[in-house]
């Protein structure tokens, strides 16, 4: 899952040049209720293997709003418009791809130096908070609420 290339530290080495890119705020599962059949793993010899039903993309779509609702309404946040968003594109031949290629650690680490070669004032595109969604068997969301961290102190 793309979602598990996250590294996650506290107490960041000043000396060894390491820095937060973002603050994982909350960490939140839902399952989506009439969905155990609609993406389905495997494991085979060669690994995981999933089915996609082709009414995945209504479902998500159909409850994704109520997902962000409960990340979100502890924070007192409730309008979408001004967050950054990381979405996990599901698929095994796109994860691999990803995985191969990228890593979300990586999607996540150009967003924060864009962020501040465009001068940007957070790593989350000046953006202060945002959303990272994994979707996986049952159907289940994974939701992390992410908070950015101010450019100036990110090297």
């Amino acid at each position: 899952d793309g979602a598990a290339a996250l590294i996650v530290g506290a107490n960041p080495i000043v000396s060894i040049n390491e820095c937060p890119l973002f603050q994982i705020v909350s960490a939140s599962q839902s399952i989506i209720p009439e969905s155990d059949d609609l993406l389905i793993g495997k494991i085979r010899e060669m690994g995981m293997e999933y089915y996609l039903s082709r009414n995945l993309p209504q479902y998500v779509s159909n409850n994704i709003k109520q997902c962000m609702v409960e990340a979100f309404t502890p924070f007192g946040i409730s309008t979408w418009e001004n967050l950054f968003y990381v979405v996990h594109p599901g698929g095994v031949t796109i994860l691999n791809g990803i995985e191969e290629k990228l890593g979300v650690i990586f999607v996540l680490d150009e967003m924060r130096k864009m962020s501040v070669l465009e001068g940007k004032a957070t790593t989350g595109e000046g953006l202060e908070w945002g959303v990272l969604f994994g979707f996986g068997p049952g159907l289940t969301v994974e939701t992390l609420v992410l908070r950015s961290f101010a450019t100036n102190s990110t090297p």
